[in-house]
């Protein structure tokens, strides 16, 4: 979109548009981390330094001032965004400063994983006051 727009095959309008589509699928590569080298930034692992936590930063942005209009009611899907990224970022800062974990591929979390986190979300227990104690049998199987 980005060249269509610069060529003029799109409007300038457009470029809105695409990056909110670029912020989107760089989201979705976050959380669907594969591997430790990767040569786009967000298929590789969540590190402490990693370039992740701008996006998601970015992102949680995004959909929190996000407005749709027309529309008869609310999109789950907003909302749901920003529960699946704070989550996320949280149970990376729990894993990384309490077991010493190095690195997260967000793509080996399973459903019970983010049951967990989602669940003490929506209960509206927050970042600075959430305490995630697991065992190291536990962890090994959430992550399996």
């Amino acid at each position: 979109m980005h060249t269509h727009v610069a060529f003029g095959a799109l409007p300038d309008d457009a470029l809105a548009t695409s990056e909110f589509v670029d912020n989107v699928d760089g989201l979705f590569d976050c959380l669907n981390a594969v591997c430790l080298k990767s040569a786009n930034q967000y298929n590789r692992a969540l590190t402490p330094s990693s370039s992740h936590w701008k996006h998601l930063d970015i992102c949680v942005d995004i959909f929190s001032h996000l407005t749709v209009t027309n529309s008869k009611c609310a999109v789950p899907c907003i909302n749901g965004f920003i529960l699946t990224i704070n989550p996320a970022k949280h149970l990376f800062e729990c894993l990384n400063t309490e077991h010493g974990f190095k690195f997260l591929l967000t793509n080996r979390l399973n459903c019970t994983v983010w049951r967990i986190i989602l669940r003490m979300f929506v209960a509206g227990v927050g970042l600075e006051t959430t305490q995630i104690h697991l065992s190291s049998a536990t962890l090994s199987t959430m992550f399996l």
